[in-house]
């Protein structure tokens, strides 16, 4: 990456933000069910450091070393998060049902608003690959160097991605979780966020690797 600040870093700023207000949002609601959420996120603070601070990235951001500085965000917080889930599901395996509901919201509620904002309805609401580079204007993947998904196959009715290798394994092996339930609990907030955006459209996983956006059928 460059040394300079560019759109290409808020860009990826902008995916690391929106990870970390899910993962304030599970705490929000952790909070409602009287779960010892809180203690855990301070935990999980303790251990991997505090999120970013809410303020411009080019206040905040070490113009020194801009690569390493977003990379070492992404690190504190996939570990935050998977520590997070991990140690909310030890306190109760059933969690995950709920947990699953409130992905889905949370990826909904921002779908939603993006939808009722959109300038360029056409491209973005309208078209499988426009919907597909938004959810990914806001999923994080790594760094862009990483190159983790490639569309494969697009159409007016949908468009097929592949991931080519997990980038949040490790994360979640650190923290001792189980990195299925990282692709379970995500794969409903993509499921909101493609409704939210647009409800014409869902979200399909076909395999490990492989994944759609696609038309609903009539």
């Amino acid at each position: 990456m460059s040394r300079f600040i560019g759109p290409i870093h808020h860009w990826l700023h902008r995916k690391i933000k929106a990870f970390e207000s899910l993962e304030k949002a599970v705490v929000e609601w952790g909070k409602t069910l009287n779960l010892p959420v809180e203690d855990i996120a301070l935990e999980g603070i303790r251990k991997f450091g505090p999120p970013m601070e809410d303020r411009p990235l080019e206040e905040i951001i070490d113009n020194e070393n801009i690569h390493g500085w977003l990379q070492d965000k992404i690190t504190r917080a996939e570990l935050r998060h998977g520590y997070l889930i991990t140690m909310l599901i030890n306190e109760d395996n059933q969690l995950m049902r709920e947990l699953k509901k409130q992905y889905f919201e949370e990826g909904k509620k921002l779908g939603k608003s993006l939808g009722n904002t959109l300038e360029n309805s056409i491209e973005n609401k309208e078209s499988p690959k426009g919907l597909y580079d938004l959810l990914h204007d806001f999923l994080l993947e790594g760094m862009p160097c990483d190159r983790v998904t490639e569309v494969i196959e697009t159409s007016d009715s949908h468009v097929h991605w592949i991931s080519h290798q997990c980038v949040h394994e490790k994360y979640w092996t650190e923290v001792k979780g189980d990195i299925k339930n990282f692709y379970d609990l995500r794969d409903r907030w993509i499921e909101g966020f493609v409704i939210g955006v647009d409800h014409e459209y869902r979200f399909e996983r076909v395999s490990d690797k492989e994944q759609l956006i696609i038309l609903r059928e009539e």
